[in-house]
């Protein structure tokens, strides 16, 4: 959400004007001053871009050079998706597509630790295809970071590849990157997710809410209806789940965390020791995900409550 704050341009000291835009495939492309209301009407709060970059070649190539038609020299475009770092998504066909605007393409990271990856990612998408810990774990336990940067190394076609830790501020890293001074916007770090309360109630009632393992989009707009006070999920990965998923990958989270700290400077310790460390959750409070979403009193009201802010 922080790239949003470019949906109205904004000029950098060095003259640069940077401008936000999103890819739609057949849809086109969002682009200019149209795409801050759109963010607004969206119960998100923003807009991403959904063409994935192993798209179609030649609709990709199309998107990206409808931008670069609207776009003028100095133009700097932001462009963003949680999904491009999704492994296969870097081909020899989307390197072709991004060669052929003939203008620099730099690309920033954000990572964070692949457990804490792992346990939000149960809550976001794994929780809902039904298939329980186990399954999320068999698709994602091996989630790979370092496989995730390494795809998109192409100094031919990247001329700046950045990686940085969420600890070191989304915020600050990212304004640095773009040359915008600090003091330009407020935006806060936190990325907190739904009140649980409410996110309990949508699971117990998938089929009667529609929320599903990739359309959050009426978790979304509860959220905004209800505004209720939020805080991280509970942690539901075991001891062993934790091992597991630091040791498949611990050789390349060494890799990983030199590349970071050689362009934004050293990780506390406590950071470093969940990419390492095997045992480094041994001591988090831990809760069994069926115990966790285990139906208690909260639900009727929750229920009521919506029920009542959607009447009115």
């Amino acid at each position: 959400m922080l790239s949003q704050n470019f949906a109205a341009p904004y000029r950098t000291e060095s003259g640069d004007l940077i401008r936000y835009a999103s890819l739609h495939g057949e849809k086109g492309v969002h682009f200019g001053p149209g795409i801050r209301k759109m963010a607004l009407k969206n119960p998100s709060g923003y807009v991403a871009s959904s063409l994935p970059m192993n798209a179609d070649p030649a609709l990709l190539e199309a998107n990206l050079k409808d931008i670069a038609a609207r776009s003028g020299a100095e133009d700097v475009v932001v462009l963003s998706s949680e999904g491009w770092s999704n492994p296969g998504m870097a081909k020899p066909e989307t390197f072709q597509a991004l060669a052929s605007l003939g203008v620099p393409v730099e690309i920033v990271m954000f990572v964070r630790p692949p457990v804490d990856w792992f346990n939000s990612g149960w809550w976001q998408w794994g929780v809902w295809n039904g298939g329980g810990l186990g399954r999320w774990f068999e698709e994602a336990g091996h989630i790979n970071l370092l496989e995730r940067l390494r795809q998109w190394d192409n100094p031919e076609v990247i001329s700046r590849l950045a990686i940085f830790e969420i600890s070191q501020s989304p915020y600050r890293c990212l304004l640095g990157f773009l040359g915008v001074p600090l003091t330009k916007f407020e935006v806060a770090d936190s990325n907190v997710g739904t009140n649980f309360h409410l996110l309990k109630h949508l699971v117990a009632h998938k089929k009667k809410y529609g929320r599903t393992t990739h359309d959050p989009s009426v978790e979304f707009e509860l959220n905004k209806l209800l505004d209720l006070p939020k805080a991280p999920p509970p942690f539901v990965v075991p001891k062993a789940m934790s091992r597991a998923i630091i040791a498949r990958t611990k050789k390349d989270n060494l890799v990983l965390l030199d590349r970071i700290e050689s362009g934004n400077g050293k990780l506390a310790p406590s950071v470093r020791t969940k990419y390492l460390d095997e045992n480094a959750y041994d001591r988090t409070p831990y809760v069994e995900a069926a115990e966790a979403l285990k139906v208690d009193e909260s639900d009727a009201v929750i229920g009521r409550l919506i029920d009542m802010v959607r009447a009115k």
